[in-house]
């Protein structure tokens, strides 16, 4: 029972921490919109996949900290901002060589994926 309890702190940690990121990289009524988004599309998505509350929770807060460091390493490494395109390019295999140069930016985009993966298998029923 005790693991149940600080897996739902987590998650309420998590929320708390995507809803910080929403309000604070807003800086326009369409930005809050399109932030607010990034949690609610994948929320709804998980809860009509999986019916569970605490999961598409997780999806939801774990998309939108994967997104906004996504975008916090492009503007660190690139000075541009992040653009719906550079999803592709994050998944194409021959930009790997730009990782290769960036090794620190290589092992940040694996965190992100072990987070991401951790938010899906976090709550997975008993």
């Amino acid at each position: 029972m005790t693991g149940r309890i600080a897996l739902t702190t987590v998650t309420v940690l998590y929320v708390a921490l995507a809803a910080g990121i929403v309000v604070h990289s807003s800086r326009s009524p369409a930005s809050f919109v399109l932030a607010l988004a990034f949690f609610l599309l994948p929320f709804c998505a998980a809860l009509a996949a999986t019916g569970q509350v605490l999961r598409s929770t997780m999806v939801g807060a774990a998309t939108v900290l994967v997104v906004h460091l996504l975008a916090r390493m492009k503007v660190h490494y690139y000075k541009e901002t992040l653009v719906a395109s550079d999803m592709y390019l994050i998944g194409d295999p021959s930009n790997s060589g730009t990782l290769l140069r960036y090794p620190f930016a290589g092992v940040a985009v694996l965190m992100l994926v072990a987070l991401f993966a951790w938010a899906l298998l976090a709550h997975r029923m008993p």
